[in-house]
């Protein structure tokens, strides 16, 4: 039972995180502000990165207040997971991973998109 829970959460904790930063990182880059930057002359893939950046800052400072939440509650959880030790650092390493990849893949969406926009179309549109 505990050896499927595990992964469960992980798998619940990445839907989680894909459809928030794809929420959010789709906002931040809608309308004419995606054109904005091709519009003076910045390149498709320099706003790649801005997007990718500025979501990178995000998991950082999320990773590091799970972490830490994770090891202050390390007590609590030995009475809820069995079989791991709560201070084994290859499940922190898989779960952080995880959610990393996850985060900067739901970023990556809308940044293509903001990188592919017509800066006339976007300008237009405002």
């Amino acid at each position: 039972m505990q050896l499927f829970l595990v992964p469960g959460l992980i798998v619940v904790a990445v839907i989680g995180v894909w459809a928030l930063f794809g929420k959010l990182s789709s906002g931040a880059t809608n309308g004419s502000n995606r054109g904005l930057p091709l519009r003076y002359g910045t390149t498709p893939a320099a706003v790649r990165r801005l997007v990718i950046a500025q979501a990178g800052w995000i998991v950082v400072l999320g990773l590091a207040a799970g972490l830490g939440g994770a090891f202050a509650l390390r007590r609590a959880m030995a009475t809820v997971v069995f079989g791991v030790p709560t201070t084994d650092p290859l499940a922190y390493a898989i779960a952080c991973a995880c959610l990393a990849a996850a985060t900067l893949t739901a970023c990556a969406i809308p940044a293509n998109r903001a990188a592919s926009m017509d800066p006339v179309r976007a300008l237009r549109q405002e």
